[in-house]
């Protein structure tokens, strides 16, 4: 783990991993006095500018995938579920959600709204800790990453792309299906024939592949399968103009 100051960027990135050294750090959070590290090696804590790390006592993770902290509520996500505690005593460690693998957590800073991505479901947890599953169709894989733009919520996948759900979802059986946005799987061969094997292409649901995109109706998402052949007619139409003139 690495730290620097953005006002001056001097005297660049230093090594302030102690006992993290070597250790994948999955994601960091913190509550305006306590800096958490989510990491392959437990949950671990410090006070800044100390950055003494001790492991957080009590914590009912082993491995740490994600963390954020809302409110007076530090939150942990890991394969064993999400678990939350209040920051100012981090003694008493509550579940919300298990056994879910949880890789994936955020905040909305506007409404507070916290959100958890686990495999194949994203969940919305209320101020209660009452999780919701918030959409519909995610494919049967870890969400890794989560983030919102305005009333759009987008969620990572692992090997699958990116997905976004317009909100406010109907609860609480999540109601409106996740879109595809136009992420696709690059290692396809440019063949150019049309298939109806929809995951071959990156496509969900019951979306065709057509040359690597993934449609949907009249629309249609190109794929980076798609935009290499492009690439590839495009190169070959400029030796033929070369050819002739010549």
């Amino acid at each position: 783990m690495y730290a620097t100051s953005p006002a001056t960027k001097a005297p660049g990135w230093q090594d302030v991993s102690g006992p993290l050294s070597g250790a994948d750090t999955n994601a960091l959070a913190y509550d305006g006095a306590t800096l958490w590290a989510a990491s392959a090696e437990g949950l671990f804590r410090t006070t800044l500018p100390s950055m003494a790390w001790t492991l957080a006592s009590g914590a009912p993770v082993d491995i740490a995938a994600a963390a954020a902290v809302r409110g007076s509520r530090l939150y942990v996500g890991a394969p064993r579920g999400l678990f939350f505690t209040d920051v100012a005593t981090a003694d008493t460690w509550l579940a919300v959600l298990g056994p879910s693998s949880v890789q994936a957590l955020f905040v909305d800073p506007s409404t507070s709204a916290l959100y958890a991505g686990a495999t194949g479901i994203v969940y919305q947890v209320d101020a209660s800790n009452v999780a919701t599953p918030v959409g519909q169709g995610l494919p049967p894989v870890p969400v890794t990453a989560l983030a919102l733009e305005s009333s759009r919520l987008f969620a990572g996948t692992n090997g699958r792309g990116v997905y976004a759900l317009d909100l406010p979802a109907t609860l609480p059986d999540g109601g409106a299906p996740w879109a595809d946005a136009g992420v696709a799987d690059a290692a396809l061969p440019l063949d150019g024939a049309a298939s109806t094997d929809a995951d071959a292409c990156g496509c969900p649901g019951t979306r065709l592949r057509s040359g690597c995109s993934c449609q949907v109706g009249a629309s249609s998402i190109p794929g980076p399968s798609a935009f290499a052949l492009s690439l590839l007619l495009l190169a070959s139409r400029r030796r033929r103009r070369q050819r002739v003139g010549s």
